[in-house]
């Protein structure tokens, strides 16, 4: 056993506050209590930490931003945090947030979008912002012009394809081709949360 595994509960938050990280060698959910652990799972509703790095005015390799993402969107059963957005490939570095933009379900032409994705279980859902066409339209089947990577964190969902389906859990990876109708169904009674980058196919 390591000098920091052998170490008490309030030893090993002190550790994590005084160094901003998680000890993960020693960490879980009942041992870390520091606000800096990104081992324990988040409380439903608790504000994502996104770090996105640049450069500085001088030049010099910096973070230039970090906090709970600006744009979060809710859709029936779907709550969206759109972490980053670009609109050409080879992408640009920017000191902008291109994320804030009004949300669309697919990246701009040529472009790509990094986002986070939870569904609610069947029957869940608050029914939110379904004024909206946009969000309607992928709330059953759908397909979109994107080559989509997606990977679920946390849950169980049932990918339906044609007359298809396979049940998904942590680790679990998805690669949906362009153009392909698909729909994601949560029958278990937790949210499900998945890590999406959709890559334009326009």
């Amino acid at each position: 056993m390591s000098k920091l595994q052998a170490r008490s509960r309030a030893e090993v938050a002190a550790w994590a506050v005084t160094h901003q990280i998680c000890p993960s060698d020693v960490c879980t959910s009942e041992v870390c209590t520091s606000e800096v652990c990104t081992d324990r799972p988040d409380p439903e509703g608790s504000p994502m930490n996104r770090v996105v790095t640049g450069y500085d005015d001088a030049g010099g390799p910096a973070i230039i931003s970090q906090g709970p993402p600006p744009t979060v969107i809710h859709a029936g059963r779907y709550v969206t945090t759109e972490l980053w957005v670009t609109d050409r490939t080879p992408p640009r570095i920017t000191t902008s947030d291109p994320s804030a933009r009004p949300w669309d379900l697919e990246p701009p032409p040529g472009g790509t979008c990094f986002r986070i994705v939870e569904i609610a279980p069947e029957g869940a859902a608050d029914g939110r912002d379904l004024d909206d066409a946009e969000h309607e339209s992928f709330q059953q089947a759908h397909a979109t012009a994107t080559l989509d990577y997606v990977t679920v964190l946390s849950g169980q969902v049932t990918l339906v394809v044609g007359g298809s389906e396979v049940t998904l859990g942590p680790g679990d990876s998805v690669v949906q081709q362009p153009g392909v109708p698909h729909d994601w169904l949560n029958r278990s009674t937790e949210r499900a949360v998945l890590a999406g980058v959709l890559l334009s196919a326009r």
